[in-house]
């Protein structure tokens, strides 16, 4: 196996994937008169006109900003939610693993078109996702 010379100089530098956790607090927000999925690790947030769909926006707006902070380091991925949202994350009934699950499937093109989901809590309730992980390249 011949190594090119830039391939020789990178091997020693390459980092591994990291490991990347966050939660969402997920609200029904009356002024809005939608649905916000917030991060707490991030500080972005999605919105929807049902669950599933806010938090498809809020994944989306994590790994938009993931995407940009690999092409220009100085952008931090990591900056905590306020305390006002942490404490809704903290407080919030657990939504059900099966519905994030929908969520992040939506959001890789891996959900039906053609199948909508919309969950409909006989409440206006706050939720907080599951702890998720995924990779970041590096």
């Amino acid at each position: 196996m011949v190594l090119l010379e830039e391939d020789m100089a990178n091997r020693h530098t390459k980092r591994k994937p990291q490991r990347f956790w966050d939660v969402f607090a997920i609200y029904y927000s009356k002024e809005d008169n939608c649905w916000i999925a917030h991060s707490v690790r991030t500080d972005q947030f999605g919105t929807g006109d049902c669950i599933v769909d806010a938090l498809v926006d809020g994944m989306k707006a994590v790994d938009q900003v993931v995407a940009l902070a690999q092409r220009k380091p100085n952008v931090k991925i990591f900056c905590d939610a306020p305390a006002e949202i942490q404490q809704i994350a903290r407080k919030a009934k657990r939504l059900p693993d099966e519905v994030f699950e929908i969520a992040h499937k939506k959001l890789y093109g891996e959900w039906p078109k053609d199948l909508e989901v919309e969950f409909k809590p006989q409440e206006f309730h706050c939720f907080s996702s599951k702890r998720f992980c995924e990779e970041i390249p590096a």
